[in-house]
């Protein structure tokens, strides 16, 4: 279960990125790994879109799941929510390269952060004991 939760925020921000940059020079690896997975239908740009709702979803359900059960403290979401709406806004709503390379820099951001708010909040809860 603890692997599963490590995952969860890495999967979902990996994804999300690389769902949001669906670029022309993406599309053939991203063609190949969906229809080796048998997953070709998903290469619509509607499904895309929802995939990516969904992935970013899963990240901040991730981090908001770390700062529930594990550190306490919201400077990862402060973070994590804000580059998710930029993702989402620059790939659909503005189309801005500038405003997805912050959003998903901000992903990154907040990924690596929410490991270290961890590993101080397991250091804390042993010092304490």
């Amino acid at each position: 279960m603890r692997v599963l939760k490590w995952c969860l925020s890495k999967i979902g921000v990996g994804l999300s990125i690389i769902l949001a940059k669906f670029c022309p020079l993406c599309f053939p690896a991203i063609a190949g790994l969906l229809s080796s997975l048998g997953l070709g239908f998903l290469l619509k740009a509607a499904a895309l879109h929802w995939l990516l709702i969904m992935f970013l979803l899963l990240s901040v359900f991730s981090l908001f799941w770390s700062y529930l059960k594990q550190h306490r403290r919201y400077t990862a979401i402060l973070i994590g929510v804000p580059s998710a709406f930029f993702l989402y806004g620059s790939k659909y709503i503005f189309m801005n390269a500038s405003l997805f390379y912050l959003g998903a820099t901000g992903l990154v951001v907040a990924t690596f952060l929410n490991l270290l708010l961890r590993k101080i909040g397991r250091a804390s809860c042993r010092e304490r004991v």
